[in-house]
């Protein structure tokens, strides 16, 4: 008797080959059901591990961190393109509550430089403990730098289409809302 296709597909593909051949053998002997080898591929694919949830958690503080900030500068972006719309009326309710609440230069400070800086240290940090510890991130960004290499062009002409498609969004969203 074979296990689910595709929960061996998911086996081969995310975790080892040791784990998958396992528990394959075990499905195989008869006394397992289908719905217990989706278990146990779902528990042997899915990110887990103390370090893979402490590194969630340090990236989601890192979003925290940096977005006020970038939600305040993309909001004063957007206020200084004008129109009238829902988007210019979302992003001028941001920008006046920044400047309601940011009118001391420290509370300034603290949302662009205190806390992208807080942001910056740890994320660098984190990388740079990482880098050194996991042998699996230095090969796949020195594979994912290789492929970068060999298809700069690709990179620069799509740049290009979505710097232009942007560009050209824009100009036609302030022309219909004007």
């Amino acid at each position: 008797m074979n296990p689910p296709r595709i929960a061996v597909r998911l086996l081969y593909t995310f975790a080892s080959p040791v784990v998958a051949g396992d528990l394959i053998e075990a499905y195989r002997k008869g006394d397992r059901s289908p719905w217990w080898f989706w278990r146990q591929t779902f528990a042997a694919v899915r990110p887990g591990g103390p370090m893979d949830k402490r590194l969630s958690t340090i990236a989601l503080i890192e979003w925290v961190l940096v977005l006020p900030a970038a939600v305040v500068v993309s909001a004063a972006m957007v206020r200084l393109m004008g129109g009238r719309g829902i988007v210019f009326r979302v992003a001028q309710s941001f920008f006046d509550w920044s400047g309601a609440n940011l009118h001391r230069p420290i509370d300034a400070a603290v949302m662009f430089l205190l806390l992208p800086l807080l942001g910056l240290l740890l994320g660098a940090s984190t990388l740079m403990v990482r880098w050194r510890s996991d042998s699996v991130l230095r090969s796949d960004m020195t594979v994912a730098a290789n492929i970068a290499r060999r298809n700069v062009a690709i990179g620069l002409l799509m740049g290009a289409t979505c710097v232009g498609a942007a560009i050209f969004g824009a100009t036609v969203l302030h022309m219909i809302t004007d």
